[in-house]
């Protein structure tokens, strides 16, 4: 049977009743043609509709609850690409494993070197009702979040509304949306739940959206998702979150040509594998060719981190020492100008007239303590435990602790270093 190119339906499955909507597509916009409700039990009579009419797209609604979104900014690539990249972007990040889900995206900016999108991703078992659907010989082609069709309703069939928060009543609970499928709003509430209208504030506004009004524009339960569904499509043509799940073979044989089909599907799923690897191969090269971009950056801010932690300490240091007499400036001034840069004080006591301990590590121990004892300002500097030789970032260092007299550069030789 010739399906009819301009006919579409859409179907809820959600309430005790079966919503069915065929429109069809004129020069002028979508004219209803059937909207119907029927009883669960009607599926061959839903299905006779169906068959009546021959749409050329069946469109199921699914709740709104389960729908992961997220947005990204992702490097250009050609549009056949951009699913596996958000493949590679959702993984780990998501309650299921990437073999239990499906994911469309509506293209949201394209420019010269990048591409933002925003995802969408559903479970696969949310596909039930398609399947129970296909028993009763009702075939689904695309599935369409419930929040997303209400957003196309008021984003294309003009109702009136525009920049306003809806929130929309059924009896199994209530939905606020925001008519801008560019910015795409939608959270739901249980039956009974109260909507907290803060949070909802809090989140809008870190998504960008600012509405005119904070105040919900209220509607009740209509046809509006069914209708906002064939909307979207018609403005998102190829946008589906549907894969049909395989369906158990209950013959005891295969035909010949079932036998073939088999062999085709492979072969195409082989070569599917294939263009995913080559994709994401390619994805891996990107993100590594930004982090050895990135990486001489990262190497320098812990460098800088780490000379900063060096100074802060010392001037901690600096200032204890002012504190307890400012005299001692006059020793840690000479200290600093003996001390070579291969040479890293962690201890630093001044005690009356003695440089009580000076603990640190050096190349060469000793030739600390030649320093101190060669300087007008200090005197009898000796070692107060063993040096421990010691390897650090490959370098051979030795840790001491020494103590010596402070002097007074007049009274030991009469000569003071400038």
């Amino acid at each position: 049977m010739r399906k009819r190119k301009k006919i579409l339906a859409s179907l809820d499955l959600r309430e005790e009743k079966i919503n069915l909507v065929i429109m069809k597509k004129t020069l002028t916009g979508v004219k209803t043609l059937l909207s119907e409700n029927f009883s669960r039990n009607d599926l061959t009579l839903v299905s006779h509709k169906l068959q009546e009419y021959r749409p050329k797209e069946v469109i199921l609604l699914t709740s709104q609850e389960k729908v992961i979104v997220r947005d990204f900014t992702l490097p250009r690539v050609d549009e056949a690409r951009i699913k596996s990249m958000l493949y590679y972007e959702l993984a780990g990040i998501l309650p299921y494993s990437m073999e239990q889900i499906q994911l469309d995206y509506i293209l949201l900016h394209k420019s010269r070197k990048e591409i933002k999108v925003k995802s969408f991703v559903i479970p696969d078992y949310l596909f039930r009702d398609a399947e129970i659907l296909k028993d009763a010989g009702i075939y689904v082609t695309r599935i369409i979040p419930r929040g997303l069709a209400l957003t196309g309703y008021y984003s294309y069939a003009k109702s009136g509304v525009f920049n306003r928060l809806i929130n929309v009543s059924s009896p199994n609970g209530q939905l606020v949306v925001y008519p801008d499928i560019q910015k795409y709003f939608c959270k739901s509430y249980k039956h009974g739940q109260s909507i907290d209208i803060l949070n909802i504030k809090k989140d809008c506004l870190e998504q960008g959206i600012e509405p005119e009004s904070w105040d919900l524009v209220k509607v009740g339960q209509s046809n509006f998702d069914l209708i906002g569904a064939i909307y979207f499509h018609l403005k998102n043509p190829r946008f589906n979150l549907y894969r049909a799940l395989e369906s158990k073979n209950t013959q005891g044989f295969l035909k010949v040509g079932i036998v073939v089909t088999i062999v085709a599907i492979l072969a195409i799923n082989m070569g599917t594998f294939y263009v995913r690897y080559k994709s994401v191969h390619g994805e891996l090269g990107i993100y590594q060719e930004r982090l050895e971009r990135l990486m001489p950056r990262i190497l320098n801010v812990n460098k800088l981190k780490t000379d900063f932690t060096k100074d802060k300490n010392n001037y901690e240091k600096l200032v204890q020492v002012s504190a307890q007499d400012t005299d001692y400036l006059i020793w840690l001034k000479e200290l600093h100008l003996l001390l070579q840069e291969d040479t890293d004080v962690n201890v630093m006591i001044f005690d009356g007239g003695m440089l009580r301990e000076l603990r640190g590590k050096a190349p060469l121990a000793t030739k600390v303590t030649g320093r101190l004892q060669d300087s007008p300002y200090f005197s009898g500097s000796e070692f107060i435990s063993p040096i421990t030789p010691r390897i650090e970032n490959g370098k051979e260092l030795e840790e001491f602790s020494i103590k010596a007299v402070l002097t007074n550069p007049f009274e030991k030789g009469g000569g003071v270093n400038e």
